[in-house]
């Protein structure tokens, strides 16, 4: 583990030694306040800059309107309206090794089988009337979009199963890191990251370190080749309706209706982008 020493001027240095988490609340608490501790030391193009929190212990359903089985630590949004599931264990947690990969896989699956778009933006709007926080105000923090286009922009996402899956702890063992970087290159629509978010304290300071795992060249890569989408009318009409003016969207809408009355088949192919 490297050194880390804070300088006070030019003659004195604290040395500040790592220190655990108190409690996983600790860390998860920390996540909420903070979460450009997500984000790591960069936020290139292509990544995210800014979270916006849904909720804090977000009930996940095994069933179209069943109750809550399973609770998420949380659930972000980013500023394109990719949905962000953390998850959050300590090191010293034997579930970190391989537990809470299953454990998320089953939180990602049932929320695109079991979430309709509309309670996400539910679970928000309510967070923000609790907090008596102005909703559209709080999306305006990290996207400089209409409101309404914002939510049309998570509803695509969740259609196309675009995801980001983000493991959370003092420390990522070896054994997640391969796990986490062999799904990372793996899965196309979904990102599969681990956070280390080290604190260090000494002489009354507290620094905190973040480190990013699971962005490999490998996965850059074939992330940037194959990432496409099978668009269908409904993906391309959202697509449309979020990136066009109303005209557009009203000629759009007028094409596809006389396509379906003269029985003719749209292909609508598959890409990054709408044909």
């Amino acid at each position: 583990m490297p050194g880390i020493f804070l300088r006070r001027d030019e003659d004195e240095l604290v040395h500040l030694h790592g220190e655990l988490y108190e409690s996983e609340d600790q860390l998860q608490e920390l996540l909420e306040a903070n979460p450009e501790l997500l984000l790591g030391e960069t936020a290139d193009s292509g990544r995210p800059s800014k979270y916006l929190l849904v909720r804090r212990e977000a009930g996940v359903p095994e069933a179209d309107g069943g109750s809550d089985r399973w609770f998420l630590d949380h659930l972000f949004l980013d500023a394109e309206g990719v949905p962000t599931l953390v998850e959050v264990k300590r090191s010293s947690d034997s579930r970190i090794r391989r537990e809470v990969v299953g454990q998320m896989l089953d939180y990602a699956a049932n929320i695109l089988a079991h979430w309709p778009p509309e309670r996400m933006r539910d679970e928000f709007e309510a967070r923000c009337n609790h907090a008596g926080v102005e909703p559209t105000e709080k999306v305006r923090e990290i996207s400089d979009g209409d409101y309404e286009d914002y939510w049309t922009r998570v509803k695509t996402n969740l259609a196309a199963k675009r995801l980001r899956l983000v493991f959370v702890a003092d420390e990522i063992p070896a054994s997640l890191q391969t796990v986490v970087e062999f799904l990372n290159e793996q899965m196309r629509a979904a990102e599969v990251l681990a956070v280390e978010v080290k604190q260090h304290k000494g002489d009354g300071v507290t620094v905190l370190t973040t480190q990013i795992i699971g962005r490999t060249s490998t996965a850059r890569h074939a992330k940037a080749v194959t990432e496409k989408r099978e668009w269908s009318s409904e993906l391309g009409l959202d697509e449309i309706r979020r990136s066009s003016s109303a005209e557009t969207v009203t000629v759009a809408e007028r094409l596809l209706s006389w396509a379906t009355d003269h029985n003719l088949q749209v292909a609508w192919g598959s890409g990054a982008k709408i044909g």
